[in-house]
């Protein structure tokens, strides 16, 4: 034994040991290959974008809450064009108080009008009569539509987020792969180099074996503190300390491709969340797309029947006036009973049919059922005569109408032959009395509809109190 090799390796192990660790000296730096060395959760499992489940958000429903119609029954009554006519737009859930929008009636609010008073007066009172429940059901649906398209604007904007979380989280993930691709790579490269020095170096051993002093060359700066060791015992420890090394580079590359492995799958669930987060965007614009879409045409329309209402009623009066003024009609001095029309199933002159329907309208609505009959030909008021006055010519023609039972007026006299009378009933019975809530309600507000009561008759109303 040299007396200078220190006490701590006189013995095998610890030669070898110390050895080892001056090897460790000059061995290439290996910091960094084992798993060991590599920072903790260098992959990380991401377990969410921090935004809600793409199946929550798809579900929102943008009408939910906003009314459905009103009975809860089968009010869903499709017309042949509705509105909106939009795809994904559910039109039944709208509310419309069991009135489905219809683009044909919406349309006819300014289609061309007939030029023929009698048609054109038609023509107007069935407009009015149709567009005020449309006018009612836009404005409902507007009201809904404006809402649903502000859940959906705020449902885009937080799809948009859960988006761009996503793509953050997808770019973090490939970064990653990257960088656990080249870390796999260099710790391949790094085994195979060890690899291939050692069957060099053991190759060169075979052939010309080393002296002490050329693995002293080798040990370097270590030479000093193996001084005096022999060639095998030198060359024993290289080997030792070379699998060493190759045992923690095998692991380190292990350890590389396990993360890999974990880097990817990370990849690509990052990649499904991203497409998904994609998909639920997508659709988000697509509904809120067609909802702006439904809005605006519903906005439209009511616009188009709120300015409508009030032309066509204009146009009404002054065509009645023009065409069959009251007093003419009344007078007999202008015969026209070719311009009887219906409203609300009572046959009245075209001269008085909208007073009617808005008389009619206005008592439905204060819950007094009104009906009634209008019209009757000249041949009908004989009929009656005979039948409340008597069977002779005297009793038809001649007989005062207050001798008759009920009092029935002489054919060519009476305001019903004309259309400009009605005798009501209430909820199918006659008004016989003064007392009958709808002889009262027709008191209180006949007149606002240029109608006036017979005082012997509570059931006859007409133009000029006949």
């Amino acid at each position: 034994m040299h007396p200078l090799v220190p006490m701590s390796l006189r013995t095998p192990r610890r030669r070898h040991a110390a050895l080892l660790a001056a090897l460790a000296l000059v061995a290439p730096a290996l910091s960094g290959v084992a798993g060991a060395s590599d920072a903790p959760g260098e992959v990380p499992e991401h377990s969410g974008d921090g935004a809600p489940p793409e199946a929550v958000l798809d579900d929102l429903d943008p009408l939910e809450g906003l009314g459905d119609p009103s009975d809860g029954g089968e009010t869903d009554v499709r017309p042949a064009r509705p509105v909106p006519d939009v795809p994904g737009v559910e039109l039944a859930r709208l509310g419309y108080d069991g009135i489905p929008l219809d683009a044909d009636v919406i349309d006819r609010a300014t289609a061309p009008l007939p030029d023929d008073p009698r048609e054109r007066v038609v023509e107007i009172s069935e407009r009015l009569e149709s567009l005020p429940p449309q006018l009612e059901g836009l404005e409902a649906a507007e009201e809904r539509l404006q809402v649903a398209v502000e859940r959906l604007d705020a449902h885009v904007r937080t799809r948009q987020g859960a988006l761009a979380v996503a793509t953050l989280r997808a770019e973090d993930a490939d970064r990653r792969v990257g960088d656990a691709r080249i870390r796999a790579r260099d710790r391949s490269a790094l085994l195979v180099d060890h690899r291939t020095q050692m069957a060099e170096v053991a190759i060169a051993a075979y052939v010309r074996p080393p002296d002490a002093d050329a693995l002293s060359q080798v040990l370097g700066g270590a030479a000093q503190t193996t001084e005096g060791l022999t060639a095998p015992v030198l060359f024993s420890a290289k080997a030792d300390h070379d699998g060493a090394v190759r045992d923690e580079l095998e692991l380190a590359r292990a350890v590389a491709a396990e993360r890999l492995d974990l880097a990817e799958a990370t990849q690509d669930a990052t990649r499904q969340r991203l497409s998904s987060a994609e998909a639920s965007l997508a659709r988000a614009e697509d509904r809120q797309v067609a909802h702006r879409r439904a809005l605006a045409i519903v906005s439209a329309a009511r616009t188009t029947v709120e300015d409508a209402l009030p032309d066509l009623q204009a146009d009404l009066d002054r065509t009645i006036e023009e065409t069959w003024p009251i007093e003419a009609l009344a007078a007999g001095t202008t015969d026209d009973a070719g311009a009887i029309v219906r409203v609300a199933g009572i046959a009245v002159h075209a001269a008085i049919a909208p007073r009617v329907q808005a008389l009619i309208a206005a008592a439905h609505s204060a819950g007094v059922p009104l009906g009634g009959w209008g019209y009757r030909s000249t041949a009908q008021q004989i009929e009656l005569r005979r039948a409340h006055c008597g069977p002779t010519p005297e009793d038809v023609w001649l007989k005062p109408s207050s001798q008759c039972s009920p009092p029935t007026a002489r054919p060519g006299a009476s305001m019903h032959e004309r259309g400009l009378a009605i005798d009501f009933h209430l909820a199918g019975r006659s008004i016989s009395t003064r007392e009958s809530p709808g002889y009262q309600w027709l008191a209180a507000n006949a007149a606002t509809y240029g109608l006036y009561n017979l005082p012997s008759e509570p059931w006859h109303w007409s133009v000029n109190a006949q």
